[in-house]
């Protein structure tokens, strides 16, 4: 294992001495700033997570290894993985994908021949994210990263409001907001009172879940008579983007991402995107950063359980192959001449189709990220619908992010039937460690605890995890066309009023690899993101984006005619739901169990922060549980003011 050494920072982003020293300042601007100017004090950085100079800063060498098991390997996992093997931890690390990221990952696929790099979807590295901003400054090649100055919004039918990245504190902030807007007006903004920005401006993160936890946002915003065009040109737009609807989500998630966001934000809405794929410019330089310091990463390794013993967390359990074992039998008659039949058996859906050396039968599991695969109409063989993954008639991977062919059955004919055997999971492996850190994503969470043999005084609390959901299937595309895109095109638009499209990501204007396609072939490569769909539009995620597109010509006017050379189309379920009376059911870092801490975004942390960021802060708040169990300096946690300027 190689010490650590000194991590070079440059660019806009934090070095450890001035992320603290920020802190510093934000804890003490209030009281220098005196209470005239209270708010221009509390708009800065808040250290909610001060490090104890007097506490040793790692285990001692040669002093006997602490071993932590860290399961999901997102950036909760990542982050917390990294804190602690850079403390002189014994870090193992299990995924179940195959690459780690989670929803901020990728994987590769085929485009005529060229190997192209797709993402699981945009992300904004906003100017406010200082903890994952703090962790990337140590890794990645930060001149990968290029700010932003403005965020569009483009009403259905409005003309294109762009709100430029003002760091101005409060009023000035909204003021500024309607002055750049042409949709948005102060009289309007007075005409339905004041209650509302009354109770945004009072967000705290306790009293105002306890207060609006249990009304949707919808709901609220009528009762506080938020006027329509603010609704619909500003708020319904902005809600959409973290891939919920205004009548399924929880008032107080909406006003504490206002908050975050924008109201006590220190840094307005600037933000950088990443201009090369994901996994090359972000998820592939954790990983090996955590790797540099000795830590063990496994993918494609579920854990099955946590390993419960006389009371006391011992580790976690995988299940190993064992013996093979009969899952279905059916009549062979009931196979068509050509093509596959789907089958059910013990183990789920199966294609069993007759082959020239008698009958062959696949898995429909896809071994990505175990979605279940379909016939592929368009291609032949078997496709996913969730990341667009291809498996040719023999179940080897085609396209898309699976590396690994679907599982073969066997199959034996006796006397006219078809016996289906399956190798099973059937041995434990068990492996123990000093820690758990229980960082996947909710359907990984929920498995876990499904399989685990809680003993009977903390199954109230397991029970905490079975209630954890996710929001309505999302889908995502990424659409290479035959005509290009105008110049001053910005990088993204936020969309609002449209049937399907929510959000449209120029991608040929920033990233490196669109670009270059763009400029070969003359046309342009753009980004599609539909979320919170209806179940009538799942079934068919190809017709979402027909419309998206035609959608998006709408704002650019220039694709109108323009003809789609290849799309690529993930439809996705993942993304951790916030409803009514979520906040009291969902757990914190903390467990009945002093040597298991759990991290992801859909924890409760009581600090005004959503998706990447939440997840990173997420992984260094369980880090820092461990770090202070052996009596080491904990890890700075920086966020936007935690209180409302009223609070």
């Amino acid at each position: 294992m190689r010490e650590r050494e000194p991590a070079a920072r440059k660019h806009f982003w934090p070095t450890r001495r001035g992320f603290l020293t920020a802190g510093a300042l934000a804890a003490a601007g209030l009281g220098a700033m005196g209470t005239g100017a209270a708010y221009l004090g509390r708009a800065r950085p808040e250290l909610v997570v001060e490090p104890e100079p007097h506490l040793p800063p790692a285990l001692a060498p040669g002093g006997g290894g602490k071993r932590v098991l860290v399961v999901g390997g997102g950036l909760a996992g990542l982050s917390s993985a990294i804190e602690l093997a850079e403390r002189g931890f014994e870090v193992e690390l299990f995924e179940s994908g195959t690459e780690c990221g989670g929803r901020s990952g990728g994987f590769k696929t085929r485009i005529e021949g060229e190997e192209i790099s797709l993402d699981h979807g945009f992300h904004g590295f906003f100017s406010h994210y200082y903890n994952l901003r703090d962790l990337l400054g140590r890794v990645a090649d930060l001149s990968d990263f290029v700010p932003l100055d403005a965020y569009p919004l483009a009403p259905k039918g409005r003309p294109v409001d762009v709100f430029s990245a003002s760091r101005l504190p409060l009023p000035f902030n909204l003021l500024k907001v309607m002055a750049e807007s042409q949709n948005l007006s102060m009289s309007a903004a007075v005409s339905g009172g004041v209650g509302q920005m009354i109770e945004m401006l009072s967000y705290d993160p306790v009293a105002t879940f306890e207060r609006l936890d249990g009304i949707d946002f919808e709901s609220w915003a009528r009762e506080m008579r938020i006027p329509g065009s603010f609704y619909d040109n500003l708020f319904e737009p902005y809600v959409r983007t973290m891939f919920v609807r205004p009548n399924e989500v929880s008032a107080a998630e909406i006003i504490q991402l206002f908050h975050g966001y924008f109201l006590a934000n220190p840094e307005g809405l600037g933000m950088d995107v990443l201009r090369r794929p994901f996994l090359e410019g972000l998820v592939h330089p954790l990983v090996e950063h955590l790797q540099s310091f000795g830590a063990r990463v496994h993918t494609s390794s579920p854990v099955h359980a946590l390993h419960v013993e006389e009371g006391e967390l011992r580790g976690v359990i995988r299940k190993l192959a064992g013996e093979s074992r009969l899952v279905a039998r059916f009549t062979l008659a009931d196979l068509p001449e050509r093509g596959f039949r789907e089958v059910e058996t013990r183990i789920g859906p199966v294609f069993a189709r007759r082959g020239e050396a008698g009958v062959e039968a696949l898995n429909a599991r896809c071994p990505h990220m175990g979605c279940t695969v379909g016939q592929d109409a368009t291609g032949g063989g078997l496709a996913c619908p969730c990341h667009g993954g291809r498996f040719d008639e023999w179940g080897s991977p085609t396209a898309g992010p699976p590396k690994a062919p679907l599982e073969r059955l066997q199959a034996t004919v006796v006397d006219g039937e078809v016996l289906l055997r399956s190798r099973v999971a059937s041995r434990d492996e068990v492996i123990t460690s000093d820690y758990v850190i229980l960082a996947a994503d909710v359907g990984g969470v929920q498995a876990i605890n499904r399989n685990t043999d809680w003993p009977e005084p903390v199954r109230r609390w397991a029970k905490r995890l079975g209630q954890l959901g996710i929001c309505r299937p999302y889908s995502v595309a990424r659409q290479w066309l035959d005509r290009p895109l105008r110049e001053d095109r910005y990088p993204l638009y936020a969309a609002g009023g449209y049937d399907v499209l929510d959000e449209l990501f120029c991608l040929s204007q920033y990233h490196r690899e669109a670009m270059a396609w763009a400029k070969r072939n003359g046309g342009s490569v753009i980004e599609t993101h539909c979320y919170a769909l209806e179940d009538e539009l799942v079934s068919d995620p190809e017709r979402i984006h027909d419309t998206a597109l035609a959608e998006s010509s709408a704002i650019l006017s220039e694709l109108a005619k323009a003809r789609v050379v290849h799309r690529d189309v993930q439809l996705l379920e993942n993304v951790t739901d916030y409803p009514v009376n979520g906040q009291a059911r969902r757990p914190g870092t903390e467990t009945p169990f002093a040597n298991l801490q759990l991290a992801g975004d859909w924890v409760r942390i009581d600090l005004p922060l959503e998706l990447m960021e939440r997840a990173t802060v997420s992984g260094r708040l369980a880090a820092n549980r461990v770090l202070a169990a052996e009596g080491l300096r904990r890890v700075a946690v920086m966020t936007p003011p935690v209180r409302g300027i009223l609070a």
